[in-house]
């Protein structure tokens, strides 16, 4: 891997998604209480670089649902709060773990900005998958394949598969820099 696509995977990546509520027609679906995971538009900060997933953040929050569909991973997730900002990030920094198809261990990290309040909120947060798929076609040089993510918390894996899409382009990456300022608010 060349420095400059090395840094490129570095980087954290954040992006808003907006689902419009589809129907799952591939992918795979966990769920520990039966909900779908509906229209998402929360934002997802999906980190590859190890180093910057020190201050993320280790808040309290429940894990329901987790549903790969297309290129995105969906999540909905509950924690107490309401008064504050709070970031929901993918850590996806580990190395592939060698098997076929390949596995990734994921983890969901959440900052709650110091949120004091006790409110119970459940949020959508999509996590685009693109930057998974660029660093898997990067590191075995094949357009197509598939990957196990190993989500932390989740009630079991989830498999990403995916094919060489002609025309795409991936998230414009945010310096770490961008990252820690939106962790300060």
């Amino acid at each position: 891997m060349t420095a400059k696509k090395a840094s490129t995977f570095a980087l954290g990546i954040i992006v808003l998604c907006t689902l419009s509520g589809e129907t799952q027609e591939s992918g795979s679906s966990i769920s520990r209480d039966d909900v779908a995971a509906a229209e998402a538009k929360q934002l997802g900060l999906i980190i590859l670089d190890p180093e910057a997933t020190a201050g993320l953040g280790t808040d309290a929050y429940e894990l329901s649902t987790a549903a790969i569909t297309r290129d995105t991973l969906v999540v909905t997730v509950s924690y107490g709060g309401g008064c504050a900002d709070h970031l929901f990030a993918l850590d996806a920094s580990a190395p592939f773990l060698e098997s076929h198809p390949v596995q990734l261990e994921v983890a969901l990290t959440h900052h709650a900005n110091g949120d004091v309040c006790e409110a119970w909120l459940t949020e959508n947060y999509c996590f685009p998958l693109a930057p998974l798929r660029a660093r898997y076609q990067e590191e075995y040089q094949q357009d197509s394949g598939a990957m196990v993510l190993r989500l932390a918390g989740a009630p079991g894996d989830l498999v990403y598969e995916f094919a060489h899409a002609a025309g795409t382009t991936a998230e414009k990456p945010v310096s770490w820099g961008r990252v820690k300022d939106h962790l300060s608010k």
